[in-house]
Formats: structure tokens, sequence, C-alpha cells
């Protein structure tokens, strides 16, 4: 399905009744792309522990849990989970997955805006992200976002027996 650039693609908070459309769009982004730390099969939460996923990232301070949708359904997410401890509440790691279908829109874009825009009002210093050192257009975007890399993780997935680096990407909130 093509999207149509004119659709609006609404950034929110979740809530409790997106569970099905969330895991629904994270299965499929997980068939589009390898750029995921899981395989399809491996994405098997049912409705219930996504429903209590999100009540307790909604419940935490220090974390949020962003999707996009369009008039189709959910078409992306973005996750931020701060520390547990007092030294460690100011940082915490962001992952992001948009469909296939929707790269290319600026919707990855907004979810980290809307993202670096929460931070200050939630006490956030850091924001640390990960991806496949090869993933040219995810690294381009945390880029843009003000995102520097931090560092290389070696051999961090393997697919089919095939070894992929990490590299670490961070952004200073200040």
């Amino acid at each position: 399905m093509e999207p149509n650039r004119q659709k609006r693609i609404v950034i929110r908070e979740a809530e409790r009744k997106d569970a099905t459309g969330i895991l629904s769009c994270l299965r499929q982004a997980a068939m589009e792309s390898d750029f995921l730390t899981s395989e399809p099969d491996e994405m098997n939460l049912t409705v219930e522990q996504e429903e209590r996923f999100i009540a307790e990232m909604a419940s935490r301070s220090n974390a949020l849990f962003l999707v996009a949708e369009a008039q189709e359904g959910i078409v992306g997410t973005l996750t931020f989970t701060g520390g547990f401890t007092r030294r460690t509440r100011h940082v915490g790691e962001a992952g992001a997955a948009v469909l296939r279908d929707y790269w290319g829109y600026g919707i990855g874009t907004k979810l980290i805006q809307v993202l670096v825009d929460w931070c200050p009002r939630a006490g956030i210093r850091k924001i640390n992200g990960r991806t496949r050192l090869d993933n040219v257009r995810g690294i381009r975007l945390c880029e843009k976002m003000g995102f520097q890399g931090e560092g290389v993780l070696k051999r961090e997935l393997q697919i089919d027996g095939r070894f992929y680096d990490f590299v670490l990407l961070g952004r200073l909130i200040d």
C-alpha cells in the first residue's frame, strides 16, 4: 500500500487500547527489516502483556511510549525508558520502528522531535540509542536530530550465521 503524502500522521502517547495495533505494527516491521533486534516469531507478547507494558510506561515519569497513527492504524512506534536509580534516571534508551511503506515520510523525525521536546519536562538529560552500523538511513536520521556516534559494539547481532556491529548514538539535552 502506497501511503499518500497528504495523509495525516498523528504522533501521540500510546494508550492501552493501542496494544493490538502496536503488536501488529512491530510484527510487520520485524518482517520488513533486519535492523530490529527481534525476529517476527519472537514478537510473541499477548495483547494483555502489551497493555501492561503501555500502562507501566505511562506510570513512569522518565519513560515515554509514542505511536505514529495513520488512517490505516499504527504505522510506527518509539519507546524511551529512563534509568531506574537516582543516578541514572536522567538518561535512557530510545528505540523506534516505522513500517516500510511509511519510510521517507518524516515519521521518524517527528517521533524523535516529540521525544526531544518531552525530555526537559521529564528531567531527561541524555538520550541513548543504537542501531546496526549498516543502517545508513537510521544513522543519518539520528545525526540530523543531533545524535552523535559514541562507539561500536562488535558482533551485537547475528542473522543467519552472519554477525553485525552496532553503533551507539547519544544526544545530550541541555
